[in-house]
């Protein structure tokens, strides 16, 4: 009976949905062509280059050298490889989902273990700081609250290493490091792939924030929407006369959490793995609630 009722309750919604659709082309048509003229313009230049370059990197055995130098350093810091590292540092590089991306292949081709893999996730999430610069800018004229906002995020990864670097991993032997050809047309094949999903859960997450924002104009549920899609909840809040520490900590909200469509992109490309989604959902409100802590704190002290 209860299947019934929540099939019937989703029928009833897709039925709205689709009369809204109708009803209102024009809007959905222009809000796709943003999405795709976003996804060209800012995501595609930043993303794919560096996906390739990551292979390209991987396949040099650069993971394997940072290994060498860096696994005493990385494992007093975090508990982890200095492999396992080298996700948390390219990630800083290369942003989401590039983490998750690159994540993917040192554990498939067994780099690094699944307990170690399941770690980094959790604390491997970073905007990227031009993306942030530019967004943030429309919503701060004081160039101090953007880069302290910047600043904010990408600290807030550090202390969330040190939360979780008690939790026991296993270190693969670095003598054990499987060496694979590179092929760039597989390369090439994959980062297309990753990228027409990103495509997709942009245009999804962009069109659910239109359909809310016009089925229930209310201020408060507008806002709510900015964590479906984090370029469109950061132009909103552009939009907005809130007060000025509401911004700060609503905007460190919506890049510490990533936003809905962040969070598919991540689960997609690790679908085929036993690597756990819920590790980077449990990064992502650690990052919310360590980021505003933070901003308050430097509000406080008039710093931010």
């Amino acid at each position: 009976m209860k299947d019934k009722i929540k099939n019937l309750f989703i029928i009833i919604i897709i039925f709205f949905i689709i009369v809204f659709l109708l009803k209102n082309n024009n809007i959905i048509k222009d809000d796709v062509v943003i999405s795709v003229n976003l996804w060209l313009t800012r995501v595609f230049p930043s993303l794919f280059p560096m996906l390739i370059i990551n292979d390209i990197l991987i396949a040099c055995h650069l993971p394997e050298v940072y290994n060498r130098y860096f696994s005493i350093l990385t494992n007093k810091l975090f508990k982890i490889s200095g492999t396992g590292s080298y996700v948390f540092f390219m990630s800083i590089l290369s942003g989401t989902p590039a983490n998750a991306h690159i994540l993917k292949q040192l554990y498939q081709e067994e780099k690094i273990s699944l307990s170690e893999a399941n770690k980094v996730l959790t604390y491997s999430y970073f905007s990227n700081p031009i993306f942030l610069y530019t967004m943030l800018s429309l919503i701060f004229s004081d160039l101090k609250i953007v880069i302290s906002l910047i600043v904010v995020h990408y600290l807030s990864n550090f202390i969330i290493g040190i939360i979780v670097r008690s939790n026991k991993i296993m270190i693969k032997d670095s003598n054990l490091f499987k060496t694979n050809k590179f092929d760039l047309s597989k390369t090439i094949i994959k980062g297309m792939d990753t990228m027409i999903m990103v495509l997709g859960t942009i245009t999804f997450y962009s069109l659910a924030g239109v359909i809310i924002t016009n089925l229930f104009p209310f201020k408060s549920i507008n806002l709510l929407t900015g964590f479906l899609e984090i370029t469109e909840g950061l132009n909103m809040l552009a939009n907005t006369h809130y007060s000025l520490l509401f911004l700060k900590i609503f905007s460190i909200s919506i890049i510490s959490f990533g936003g809905l469509s962040i969070h598919s992109q991540i689960k997609s490309i690790i679908a085929d793995t036993d690597i756990k989604y819920q590790n980077f959902l449990y990064g992502r409100i650690l990052h919310v609630l360590i980021s505003i802590i933070l901003i308050l704190l430097l509000n406080f002290l008039h710093i931010c």
